[in-house]
């Protein structure tokens, strides 16, 4: 039988009865509660008795109604007890009850391989802290207590993670199928849902002042299996229409982000598909180079890339596309038909060129030898250390920043240990960790293959 799918509401998303989340960025399957295992002795009898007791006050997640916004917070939702970790007192247990005085709550649900969450909670936290007598955050994980206490313990820095609570039952009743994900709370009422865009100082004020600002609601769609072809949900979905082998469409409101390659059961079928994703992603996916090796030459260059502080761009200027494809195609066959797909549609001269570009050249002393670099533990080849600093990449003011481009001017032979994150991060960096070893990146010159993003405005100015 058909699902039918419907917008506008929450929902978590099944795939072969395992639940499953999604971040905006990330898919990962959140684990499931291990289960008690069979007590032996007292201290796991003591386990036992313990957890049947935190169980007997948790509320099945069978008999929970979900909320929705303009919905009053039932008592049995104010006393359920939320299992905590690292909570600054050491309780166990915490309650939304115990911030009942608070005129806003925020629920923000994250997971620890939920990138978008993790870069999200600084703010969260600095937003509490201007705020704190009228407000509270409360973190909600979607992991194990285990993980949680791990992942705090491993980011004690800064404004980040300080304490957070299981999401347990809670997502039975703010039930969701991608983070971050947020709840407000106020006056006893579910207020807004909604993701981290809304969560501005503006908003929180206006709604504290006793205002109602225009948050807008997130969006989860019911029923969609992203594993599933995506024609099969064009009429109820997608506003595009389905070209042979390929379907484009703009941006999807309660998609997420993701993309995946999948086989055909029969493995005759290769089937590629991104969601919501800018057009530097989408070509990447043909051409496989790392992003410092994309040039864009447009006449609006936020076409294909977040150039800009525009919190809504990814509205105008993020794509669903899916190609597919028999799975016995030629890679290099497979790539010129994704790239010519992608400029035929959008009216785009995207293409690979050789360019001469300065660059930084990877360079070894007359002394080094490949028998010198290995006994001083060299096992990767120069090409591998030079593909690592490449696909480096790193967040730096909510954007993310790549290295410039190292060739490869090393003789065959001389081996390198794999650079660790800290020393891929720069030149400098770089250029420190290779120095017991006789090699060293220099500025050059050369001839480069690149990917260039090009509209055709800007290829006509250009000839």
């Amino acid at each position: 039988m058909k699902q039918k799918l419907r917008l506008g509401d929450s929902y978590a998303l099944t795939y072969k009865n395992k639940k499953s989340l999604l971040c905006v960025q990330t898919l990962a399957k959140a684990p499931a509660l291990p289960g008690l295992g069979l007590a032996i002795g007292v201290l796991a009898l003591l386990l036992l008795i313990s957890t049947s007791v935190y169980a007997k006050h948790e509320a099945h997640p069978d008999s929970i109604t979900p909320l929705q916004i303009g919905d009053t917070i039932p008592e049995s939702l104010w006393h359920l007890p939320l299992q905590v970790v690292n909570h600054p007192e050491g309780k166990a247990t915490i309650t939304l009850g115990d911030y009942r005085d608070k005129k806003l709550i925020i629920l923000d649900f994250w997971a620890t391989w939920c990138g978008s969450c993790i870069s999200a909670i600084p703010k969260a936290r600095q937003l509490e802290s201007r705020f704190g007598p009228d407000m509270a955050v409360l973190f909600a994980g979607h992991n194990k207590p285990s993980d949680i206490a791990k992942f705090i313990a491993g980011h004690a820095k800064g404004d980040t993670l300080r304490e957070s609570v299981v999401a347990g039952a809670l997502k039975s009743y703010f039930p969701h199928a991608y983070i971050p994900h947020y709840v407000w709370l106020s006056h006893g009422r579910v207020a807004a849902i909604t993701d981290g865009q809304e969560l501005t100082g503006a908003n929180i004020t206006a709604l504290l002042n006793g205002g109602s600002p225009a948050l807008r609601r997130k969006r989860d769609v019911l029923g969609f299996d992203r594993f599933r072809p995506f024609s099969e949900y064009l009429e109820q979905v997608f506003s595009g229409d389905l070209i042979v082998q390929t379907m484009l469409t703009g941006y999807i409101d309660g998609l997420g982000g993701s993309g995946a390659i999948r086989y055909s059961g029969d493995s005759l079928l290769r089937r590629q598909n991104l969601i919501n994703a800018p057009l530097i992603r989408i070509y990447n996916t043909a051409v496989g180079k790392p992003f410092n090796h994309f040039i864009i030459e447009a006449s609006d260059e936020s076409l294909f890339d977040n150039v800009t502080d525009d919190p809504y761009w990814h509205e105008a200027h993020t794509y669903c596309f899916e190609m597919v494809t028999p799975a016995s195609m030629p890679e290099g066959r497979r790539k010129q038909l994704l790239i010519a797909e992608l400029n035929g549609k959008l009216g785009l001269h995207c293409r690979v060129e050789e360019r001469e570009i300065d660059c930084y050249k990877l360079v070894a002393s007359e002394k080094t030898s490949a028998a010198e670099s290995a006994a001083k533990g060299g096992k990767s080849g120069t090409a591998d250390v030079v593909d690592a600093f490449n696909f480096f990449s790193k967040y730096v003011h909510n954007r993310t920043a790549y290295n410039p481009i190292l060739v490869d001017g090393c003789p065959d032979g001389v081996r390198l240990p794999m650079p660790p994150r800290d020393a891929l991060d720069g030149i400098p960096a770089l250029n420190a960790f290779l120095a017991p070893f006789g090699v060293r990146a220099v500025p050059a010159r050369e001839m480069v293959e690149v990917f260039v993003l090009s509209d055709q405005q800007q290829v006509a100015q250009t000839k």
